[in-house]
């Protein structure tokens, strides 16, 4: 009876049937309750012991929500997480970035390119613009400077009236101030020569073309001028100035410089700081102290005459000397286009001496300085500049070659420059007075280098042997002369120039007078002597 009273083996607590069970033997027979160290135990043992099945229980259709679970019937809440085997809920990873198409990839990379070429375009468009208007500037600036060079050049320039002074007295008469009588043109400064001729009793004769000056006291003594040219006619022998004549105001202006050099009898006086060109006719009477002539006297003067060279060589050489006769020379080389300024006549523009006791001044700037070919940036006046460079061409055709110019051209700035450099090299060793001595027995002190005329130069050879012993200068020194050059300061000539040879130094002078220092076997120094400049 108590077995009938017992609920089948084979029927589980959800009311289904399954096999029946084995016996179970030990202390979980019959009504023994299992103690529960040994449950574990006998599990872990009897792995062939199944656990009873659980019946899936479907929800209604449209009861169960997204994330939601059913067990045992009852629908569970949405889980965050996932349940762990522990029992814990793990995190969700979270969602991935969408991921691109392989032809939207494409498509970005081509647009993110395309923002760089036109970065890359607008910058060089930027650069390139910023080029062509710094060209263009550079153009018109050019273009400008070069229009005003050639104006400068080729036309003549309003001069600038408001300048110097010019003063003129003798001694009976008062000074006379004419302001604005002495005007700068250029590196040229003018004085009105028509009011010095009027003061001092120049009578006037010509046309205003050709206008000519006569002296009271001489007829003989004419000084002749044309407007806008540089050749002055000295007594019926043509000289150049340092400026072209020209009339302002119905008077004629003249070169400072002209005034200076070719009359005679006046006493002239610059004064920069006052700005006056004063003149004054020389007194042969003796003065005192107040400047008074003694025992009332009528004063003297000193004759007013221009300074004529040329006849004086003439009139001082027979006629059959050869240096009256111009000899006719032949050249390899067709050069007669450079005829003019090898060979400018008797003038004696360019015979002007420089050494200590004639020195240059300061603002001294030679016009007309010219670019020589034979040397890098090296300047002489144009007509030593032509003649230079027909010497050469006839050097060349004569199998003469490999000459270079060292020395052209010198400021009066670039002198005191290479002057106080020694000075300045020398002067703890040597003390200030030897330092300046050794100073000037190296390089000529400031206006005293005849560099500064513009008519020196200096030759050397590009490569090889020393200048002087080679074949250029032996052909230099035996034809300069024809082409108007004079070996400046020649041997055993040191007691006339002052200077020690230098083989390198040629200076111009024109053929007319290098025909005539060459055949007499003098140098600029005595031959300016010989003809009283």
């Amino acid at each position: 009876m108590e077995q009938n009273n017992r609920q089948p083996n084979n029927i589980n607590r959800a009311g289904n049937t399954s096999p029946a069970r084995r016996p179970v033997t030990g202390n979980n027979a019959r009504g023994q309750a299992p103690q529960s160290g040994n449950v574990r135990k006998n599990t872990a043992q009897n792995t062939s012991v199944q656990r009873p099945a659980v019946k899936k229980i479907s929800a209604a259709p449209g009861t169960v929500r997204p994330g939601q679970t059913v067990q045992n019937g009852t629908v569970s809440k949405p889980q965050t997480g996932v349940q762990s085997r522990t029992g814990t809920t793990a995190r969700q990873p979270q969602a991935r970035a969408p991921q691109l198409s392989r032809e939207e990839r494409q498509r970005l990379l081509y647009e993110e390119k395309a923002r760089i070429r036109q970065k890359r375009k607008a910058f060089f468009d930027y650069i390139l613009s910023v080029f062509i208007l710094f060209v263009i500037c550079f153009v018109a600036v050019s273009l400008l400077f070069c229009g005003a060079f050639f104006a400068n050049l080729f036309a003549h320039k309003e001069p600038d009236t408001k300048n110097y002074s010019l003063v003129l007295s003798d001694y009976e008469n008062d000074a006379e101030i004419l302001d604005g009588n002495v005007v700068k043109n250029g590196n040229t400064r003018y004085v009105n020569f028509s009011q010095i001729a009027d003061f001092y009793g120049f009578a006037m004769v010509g046309s205003i073309e050709n206008m000519k000056y006569v002296l009271k006291e001489s007829e003989n003594e004419t000084v002749s001028f044309s407007p806008n040219s540089d050749k002055v006619y000295v007594n019926d022998v043509a000289v150049r100035t340092d400026g072209p004549a020209f009339y302002e105001n119905g008077d004629l202006y003249v070169s400072e410089n002209f005034v200076k050099d070719y009359i005679l009898g006046l006493n002239f006086e610059s004064d920069t700081d006052k700005r006056k060109f004063a003149i004054e006719r020389v007194l042969l009477n003796l003065v005192d102290a107040d400047g008074k002539i003694a025992d009332g006297k009528a004063p003297e003067y000193e004759n007013i005459e221009f300074a004529l060279k040329a006849p004086v060589i003439t009139a001082s050489i027979s006629e059959t000397d050869s240096a009256v006769v111009m000899p006719t020379f032949e050249f390899y080389s067709n050069i007669s286009a450079y005829e003019e300024y090898m060979n400018p006549g008797s003038t004696t523009e360019f015979l002007t001496l420089v050494n200590e006791d004639n020195k240059l001044s300061e603002d001294y700037i030679p016009t007309g300085l010219s670019l020589l070919k034979y040397g890098e940036g090296m300047y002489l006046k144009e007509y030593a500049a032509k003649s230079f460079e027909a010497m050469m061409l006839e050097a060349q055709a004569c199998g003469v070659t490999g000459v270079t110019v060292t020395q052209a051209y010198v400021s009066y700035d670039e002198s005191q420059s290479a002057y106080d450099e020694v000075v300045d090299k020398y002067i703890n060793l040597l003390g200030n007075d030897q330092a300046n001595r050794y100073a000037a027995a190296t390089v000529p002190p400031p206006g005293t280098d005849e560099h500064q005329t513009g008519l020196a130069v200096d030759l050397g050879l590009k490569v090889g042997a020393e200048f002087s012993s080679s074949t250029a200068f032996a052909w230099l020194y035996d034809n300069s002369y024809k082409f108007g050059f004079v070996l400046r300061y020649p041997p055993n000539k040191t007691d006339a120039t002052g200077h020690m040879y230098k083989p390198e130094q040629f200076r111009y002078v024109g053929r007319y007078h290098a025909v005539r220092m060459n055949a007499l076997g003098l140098t600029l120094d005595e031959y300016a002597e010989y003809l009283g400049l």
